[in-house]
C-alpha cells in the first residue's frame, strides 16, 4: 500500500494525535485504510447517527478528498478539466456526510465501511469505494489524481488536520497528488506517528527496506538542528523510533517556531523525508498562574507546573519558584518556594507594582526556567469614571469625550452570537470591570441576522426600505444626545444582505452599495449620531470605510489567530492605511476558536500595541465558544486591565508628535516600539512580542523612568522585558 502521514493542522502545526493513511487499488475499486492516534484516556466522540448530517464533522471523523484525472461527462470518460470532486465525511459508526462540488445530492452508492477501536490507543477505519460512485473508471498507469485526507479530533485538544496541509480543504490547488501504476521517484519515507510536546517529542518513521547503514534522523527548530541524530537500529531496518526531551533551555509563554524531522543519508547525500510544521499553539502556560492581577486580600499567589502536557511521561524535579523585583536575572529574591510542580507563596510583605515568578527545574539531567511577570496592588484596579452627559465626537482619527481623547475598551458577550447591540461598553464581565458611565453601542434599526442551511444564506435581512425609513426618523427623534454613544450599522457587513419583500422572499443586495445607501440617508436623518460599521473581510473592508464614522475591524492574522503578536503591528499599520482619517475600534480575541491559544499577557501587550498605533478603542471579543471560568488569569487580566490601559493611553496621548522609536532605544525585531516626543521628554511603549526575554538599551544620556511602576528610575541604559510584556518608559533627554 501507499502510505500517507505526517498529518498538519488548519493552522499549519503538528497535530496533536497522528493519523496514518494506507492507500490500494484494483479494476473495481479504491481501498483506504485510516488509523487515528488517540490521547491517554480519550474517548472517540461518535453522536451523529444519519447520513447527510452536518454533525458528522463534530464526531471523530475522517475525510477523504478525491478528484479523479477522468470523469464521466455525457456517458464519456473525459479529462477533468471542471476541477470534479468528491467529499466524504464519515464517522466511527459509518455514517456519512457525500457531496460532489458541495452538491449534497451526490452518493457513494456501492461504498463499503469498517470501523473498529483497538483497545485506548487508537481506531481505525477501512473504505472501499467503487470507481462507478466517483463517475470514472480504473486509472491508467501515470494517471495522478489531486487527492487530501483529513481527520476532526475531538480529543482534549481538539484539531482538524489534513495529509496535504491544506487549510481550505475545497481548493484542489491545495491538495496532493496521487500516482497510480508507478514507482515513486525516491524510496518512501512516513511519518506513522508523532507526538510534539514543549519539551519532549516521541514518533515512529516507517522506511523502505535498503536504506544506506548511515541514515539518520535529525530533528530542527527554526532550520536549525535542535537534538543530536539518531541512527538506524540494526535490528529493525524499517522502522526508526525517537524518544526523548528536547534541548530547550528556556520554555516560552508561547512559541512561534516549527519543528522539522529530516532523515537523510550523509554518506549520499539523499534526503528521504523532510517536513516542518509549527509548534501546537496551546504550548504556552507552562507554568500556570491563578491571577495576572493580585491584592492582600488574595494572600497568596497559586502556581501550577504542567508535566504530563509539557514532558509526556516525564516528572520535573528540583522545582525552585521565586519572586522577584526586576526581570534582570541576577535580581535577588523576594519569596522563594521548592517542592513539587504546584505550590503557593504568600504575597505577605511583597512591595506593590510588577513583579516577576521565576520557575527552575530538572527533567533528566537537562534544567528549564520560564518567568512570569504579574502585578501586585493595594486594591482592585479600576477604570476611572467617564464623564456625565458628555457627547461622544470624532476627530482627525480620535475619540473624544468633553473634547479630551478617550479610549473605548469593550467586551462582547460571552455566548457566541453575532454582536449588533447592547451596553457593550460597559466592560462588564460577569462581575467584572464595571465603569462608571460607560458609553453605550446602540444598533440601528430595522434589520435582523439570518442563518439559514438551506437553502446556503448567512447575513442580514432588512426592512422594505419604505419601512425603514420611518423606523429610523423614530429611532433618532428619541436619540438621547446626553448619553455618551454611537449607532452600529451592522457587524461582519461583508456578509449577505437581504430585503424582504412583501411575499417574505429575500431579495439579494450588493452589501457596500447598501451600507453606503443607509449611510446616507441616517446622516441625512441624524447628522450628529456618529455611526459604526464593522467588518473583518480584507477584499470589503474599503468599501465599507466610506460608510461610517467610526469603523470597526479585526483580522484573521491577528485578532484571531493563535499567534496573535507577530502580524498585529502590520495588520493595524494597514487597517490605519485603509481608514487614515476615522477613529478604528480594533477587535481582539479573548476567546477564539481555539481557546486555549490566549494568554494574558499576550492579550495585555496586544492592547499597548493599539494604543501606539493610535487605534481609538478595543473590543475583547469572547464570543468563540466564551471563556471558561477555569481561565482565571485571563479573567483576573480582563476585570483590570482597562484602569491600566486608560491611564497609559492618557499619558502617551499627552507625549506630543509621533517620532521614530529608533532614535532613543535599541530594541531587538522582536519587540515593537512606538514613541511620542515633546520637547526633551520622550514616551517609549515597548511591547515584546516574543516568548523570550528581550533588552532594551537606552539613548546614552537620557534618564529612564517608568512611570506606571511609581516612577522607578532605571539604574542603567538596560533594561529586559519578560515574556509577551509590555512597559511605557519616560525618556528625559540631555
Amino acid at each position: 500500500a501507499a502510505l500517507a502521514g505526517g498529518f498538519t493542522t488548519l493552522k499549519g502545526e503538528w497535530a496533536p494525535n497522528s493519523t496514518l493513511v494506507c492507500l490500494g487499488y484494483d479494476q473495481t475499486g479504491l481501498y483506504v485504510q485510516i488509523t487515528g492516534q488517540l490521547s491517554p484516556g480519550q474517548v472517540p466522540r461518535n453522536k451523529c447517527s444519519a447520513h447527510d448530517n452536518f454533525g458528522v464533522f463534530s464526531d471523530d471523523s475522517v475525510e477523504i478528498m478525491l478528484s479523479p484525472a477522468r470523469v464521466l461527462v455525457d456517458g464519456q470518460l473525459q479529462a477533468n478539466e471542471q476541477g470534479v470532486y468528491f467529499h466524504l465525511c464519515c464517522n466511527l459508526s459509518g455514517y456519512y456526510y457525500s457531496a460532489c462540488c458541495r452538491d449534497l445530492s451526490w452518493q457513494p452508492d456501492g461504498m463499503r465501511v469498517s470501523s473498529r477501536q483497538v483497545e485506548a490507543k487508537y481506531w481505525q477505519q477501512q473504505f472501499w469505494i467503487p470507481y462507478s460512485a466517483l463517475r470514472t473508471a480504473c486509472p491508467q498507469a501515470g494517471e495522478v489524481w489531486q487527492v487530501n485526507f483529513a481527520r476532526n479530533d475531538q480529543g482534549a485538544a481538539p484539531a482538524i488536520s489534513s495529509w496535504s496541509g491544506s487549510n481550505d480543504f475545497h481548493d484542489l490547488a491545495k491538495m496532493g497528488r496521487l500516482h497510480f501504476g508507478q514507482k515513486a521517484p525516491q524510496p518512501q519515507t512516513v511519518i506513522a506517528e508523532l507526538r510534539v510536546l514543549p519539551a519532549y517529542l516521541s514518533g515512529t518513521f516507517y522506511l523502505p527496506p535498503g536504506l544506506p547503514a548511515d541514515t539518520r534522523l535529525e530533528l530542527l527548530c527554526d532550520g536549525q538542528t535542535l537534538c543530536g541524530s539518531k541512527t538506524l537500529a540494526p535490528q529493525s531496518r524499517e522502522v526508526m523510533v525517537y524518544r526523548d526531551l528536547l534541548a530547550r533551555e528556556f520554555l516560552p509563554l508561547k512559541d512561534y517556531g516549527s519543528i522539522g524531522c529530516r532523515i537523510f543519508s550523509p554518506s549520499t547525500g539523499q534526503i528521504y523525508l523532510e517536513q516542518h510544521a509549527r509548534w501546537p499553539s496551546d504550548l504556552q502556560h507552562t507554568v500556570l498562574l491563578d491571577k495576572y492581577y493580585y491584592v492582600p486580600e488574595d494572600e497568596y499567589l497559586s502556581f501550577t507546573l504542567r508535566d504530563e502536557e509539557v514532558f509526556g511521561h516525564l516528572k520535573p524535579e528540583n522545582v525552585q519558584v521565586s519572586i522577584h523585583r526586576d526581570c534582570q536575572a541576577d535580581t535577588p529574591a523576594l519569596q522563594q518556594w521548592k517542592g513539587s510542580g504546584n505550590g503557593r507563596l504568600s504575597l505577605d510583605g511583597l512591595p506593590y507594582g510588577s513583579l516577576y515568578l521565576r520557575v527552575q527545574w530538572t527533567v533528566g539531567e537537562r534544567q528549564y526556567r520560564t518567568v512570569r511577570a504579574l502585578q501586585y496592588h493595594p486594591q482592585p484596579l479600576t477604570a476611572p469614571p467617564l464623564p456625565e452627559h458628555a457627547r461622544l465626537e470624532s476627530k482627525d482619527g480620535t475619540l473624544l469625550l468633553e473634547k479630551q481623547p478617550v479610549f473605548l475598551f469593550a467586551g462582547t458577550a460571552t455566548g457566541k452570537t453575532f454582536l449588533t447591540s447592547g451596553s457593550c461598553f460597559n466592560t462588564s464581565y460577569a462581575q467584572y470591570g464595571l465603569q462608571e458611565n460607560h458609553i453605550r453601542a446602540v444598533p440601528l434599526m430595522g434589520s435582523r441576522f439570518l442563518r439559514k442551511q438551506e437553502p446556503n444564506w448567512l447575513g442580514y435581512t432588512w426592512l422594505p426600505w419604505d419601512e425603514l425609513v420611518p423606523l429610523w426618523r423614530k429611532q433618532f427623534s428619541e436619540w438621547d444626545a446626553s448619553q455618551a454613544s454611537f449607532c452600529r450599522i451592522a457587524y461582519e457587513s461583508q456578509m449577505k444582505v437581504g430585503i424582504r419583500n412583501a411575499d417574505g422572499q429575500l431579495r439579494d443586495e450588493v452589501p457596500a452599495e447598501w451600507y453606503r445607501k443607509v449611510y446616507r440617508e441616517v446622516k441625512g436623518i441624524a447628522p450628529e449620531v456618529l455611526l459604526a460599521l464593522h467588518s473583518d473581510s480584507p477584499r470589503f473592508i474599503p468599501d465599507a470605510v466610506p460608510s461610517c464614522d467610526i469603523f470597526e475591524t479585526a483580522f484573521w492574522s491577528s485578532s484571531y489567530a493563535p499567534d496573535m503578536l507577530p502580524k498585529l503591528d502590520e495588520d493595524l499599520a494597514q487597517a490605519a492605511v485603509w481608514c487614515p482619517d476615522k477613529p478604528i475600534l480594533f477587535w481582539l480575541g479573548g476567546s477564539i476558536p481555539n481557546g486555549r491559544c490566549r494568554t494574558a499577557e499576550e492579550l495585555r501587550t496586544g492592547l499597548f500595541m493599539l494604543i501606539g498605533r493610535g487605534m481609538a478603542g478595543a473590543v475583547i471579543h469572547l464570543g468563540h465558544g466564551g471563556l471558561p471560568a477555569g481561565r482565571s488569569r485571563l479573567w483576573s487580566l480582563l476585570s483590570q486591565v482597562n484602569a491600566e490601559v486608560q491611564e497609559v493611553f492618557s499619558q502617551y496621548q499627552q507625549g506630543g508628535a509621533q517620532v521614530t522609536a529608533g532614535d532613543y532605544v535599541q530594541a531587538p525585531p522582536p519587540v515593537a516600539v512606538y514613541a511620542r516626543r515633546q520637547g526633551r521628554t520622550v514616551l517609549l511603549l515597548a511591547c515584546n512580542r516574543s516568548g523570550y526575554e528581550q533588552q532594551l538599551t537606552f539613548l546614552e544620556g537620557a534618564a529612564v523612568t517608568c512611570p506606571n511602576a511609581e516612577n522607578k528610575e532605571l539604574t542603567s541604559r538596560q533594561d529586559v522585558l519578560s515574556p509577551l510584556e509590555s512597559k511605557l518608559f519616560r525618556l528625559t533627554l540631555p
